[in-house]
């Protein structure tokens, strides 16, 4: 994955992670995403040690990672996976159908945002 398409800073992460414009949980895996700054799109994974160890932990992002790679264009936002326990059993053929559904749901909500009640 290119330098430019990953959130890397812990900054960044606590943005997206604060005030999300689209949060949407799916059975394996969360998906926060807010609007970038810049253009593009930056990606970010995260797993705790609720998902499992260290091994467990890195297998999940490996998986959440390529899944992102087969993507092809995505509208200009700032993505955080948060993995989920049940992650580290699946393959990635099952979590394929899952992703698909979270990028056009995301991609969707980002497009035509909703307002928000109280703002």
């Amino acid at each position: 994955m290119l330098r430019e398409h990953r959130l890397r800073k812990s900054s960044d992460f606590q943005r997206v992670q604060k005030a999300p414009s689209v949060r949407l949980r799916f059975k394996h895996f969360l998906v926060l995403a807010s609007p970038a700054n810049a253009a593009g799109f930056r990606f970010g994974v995260v797993a705790s040690k609720k998902v499992g160890n260290a091994v467990v932990r890195n297998r999940c992002k490996r998986l959440l990672r390529e899944l992102f790679r087969s993507v092809g264009e995505f509208v200009a936002a700032d993505v955080v996976v948060i993995a989920g326990g049940s992650l580290a059993s699946c393959s990635l053929a099952d979590l394929s159908q899952d992703w698909k559904q979270a990028l056009s749901s995301t991609q969707a909500k980002l497009r035509n945002p909703r307002p928000r009640l109280g703002t």
